[in-house]
């Protein structure tokens, strides 16, 4: 008996001992596996926090780049308006060697009526060499004739009609001379001049005007305007008008058949005795000098 009970006291404590030696195994099996835990928890914490100041610093703008996208920015810039200044540049430069480029038909104009203008120029003088002797060498002249001829052959766009006032005894032979090779030149109809009285209407000499510059004609005259009385005179007020007169590019040939000098005293003697004559219940002076401005552009005063 008491051996039986020996060898269950030796087994138990046999069984004991495996015990704490399995547990002191376990034990630190599990400290080991605890620890190894912890390392790789400290392995992943640094390299979490690692890839996080390689995030930050990669998504972080450095000074140096900020600088470089700066400098990139002033650089275009800088291109920008060099290529902007060049251009400019060349678009002077082709404007002042090629100004005909932006008037391509003044400049065709302008070729084509050069022969015209020199034929008118050659009929002028012949009139005035042959008719008005005393007037072919007048500078005067001269000038205004050279300008209606300019005016009216070569230049495009229209300016306003072209009024001229002649002044003398003759006044009516030059002013029919020079409508007939202005005719003869454009190959326009001819139509038989105005011939102005005390008694003819404003709305008369109106009507006169219209239906002969409608019949495919760009001039016409009016002999003697210093006849015109009461409102007529009027009339001429719109036709000659530069800027509102229905007639661009027509040529308006007046006359006064009266002598008054020389150049100089003859503009102002001409224009005193239009402001006198025309001045009556109709008309004042208020009236009558804008009338005047408008026909007074090309004054030609023969000597005779």
């Amino acid at each position: 008996m008491e051996e039986r009970i020996r060898t269950r006291r030796s087994s138990n404590n046999r069984s004991r001992s495996l015990c704490r030696t399995s547990f002191k195994r376990h034990s630190n099996d599990f400290v080991k596996n605890d620890e190894k835990f912890a390392s790789v928890k400290d392995f992943s914490d640094t390299s979490y926090e690692s890839d996080q100041d390689e995030i930050e610093t990669t998504n972080s703008p450095s000074l140096d780049s900020g600088k470089f996208v700066n400098e990139e920015e002033d650089s275009n810039m800088y291109v920008y308006c060099v290529l902007l200044f060049v251009l400019i540049c060349v678009a002077i430069v082709v404007f002042i060697l090629n100004p005909s480029s932006t008037s391509s038909k003044d400049a065709d104009k302008e070729i084509h009526s050069k022969p015209k203008l020199k034929k008118y120029a050659k009929k002028i003088a012949h009139i005035l060499k042959n008719d008005f002797p005393n007037d072919y060498k007048n500078n005067n002249t001269q000038a205004v004739l050279g300008l209606i001829g300019e005016r009216l052959l070569t230049i495009t766009e229209a300016r306003g009609p072209v009024v001229v006032l002649v002044a003398g005894s003759k006044a009516d032979t030059l002013a029919d001379s020079i409508n007939f090779v202005f005719l003869n030149i454009t190959g326009n109809n001819e139509v038989s001049p105005i011939f102005c009285n005390e008694k003819k209407k404003r709305n008369e000499l109106e009507r006169e005007i219209k239906e002969s510059l409608s019949k495919n004609t760009k001039s016409i005259v009016l002999h003697e305007i210093h006849k015109l009385r009461e409102d007529a005179p009027l009339a001429l007020h719109s036709f000659c008008d530069q800027d509102h007169s229905p007639f661009y590019s027509s040529l308006f040939l007046l006359t006064v058949k009266l002598h008054f000098g020389i150049m100089l005293n003859c503009e102002d003697g001409l224009y005193s005795h239009l402001l006198e004559v025309w001045n009556s219940d109709f008309l004042n002076e208020d009236q009558i000098r804008p009338i005047l401005s408008r026909i007074f552009s090309f004054v030609i005063c023969l000597r005779e």
